[in-house]
């Protein structure tokens, strides 16, 4: 059976990532970042941690075959902490692929990327 890690499990889209894959019988390993994770049954494989730290991340990506990642810093945080967290963190998750050769990512982002806008704003095009 394929392993599968899910980064962001905290978040948005990952709290219904993490709900369908765990309905699927997907063996996942979920790892939550700023609000720790509840299990959703009995033994689930759960973590929380700093992507910035190698330690971290290869207890997330250690014996896995593929990563969902969706973790990442919001916009309305501020930009030293969005650099921080966005960028080293990526790297390292990245760096941590390739130490635990994990060969298959899916990488997906959300409006948090942007900011939320109000409804009157308008795009020119």
């Amino acid at each position: 059976m394929t392993k599968v890690a899910l980064s962001g499990a905290s978040g948005n889209m990952g709290r219904i990532l993490r709900t369908e894959l765990q309905k699927r019988g997907v063996d996942l390993r979920s790892a939550g970042g700023r609000n720790p994770l509840v299990p959703l049954h009995e033994g689930e494989d759960i973590m929380h941690g700093d992507l910035r730290d190698p330690a971290v991340v290869d207890r997330l990506l250690n014996g896995v075959d593929v990563l969902i990642h969706l973790a990442g810093t919001s916009v309305e945080r501020p930009l030293p902490e969005i650099i921080e967290n966005n960028l080293v963190g990526l790297y390292q998750v990245y760096e941590g692929l390739r130490r635990n050769k994990v060969r298959r990512v899916i990488f997906a982002s959300s409006n948090h990327a942007f900011g939320m806008h109000s409804v009157k704003d308008k795009l020119k095009l």
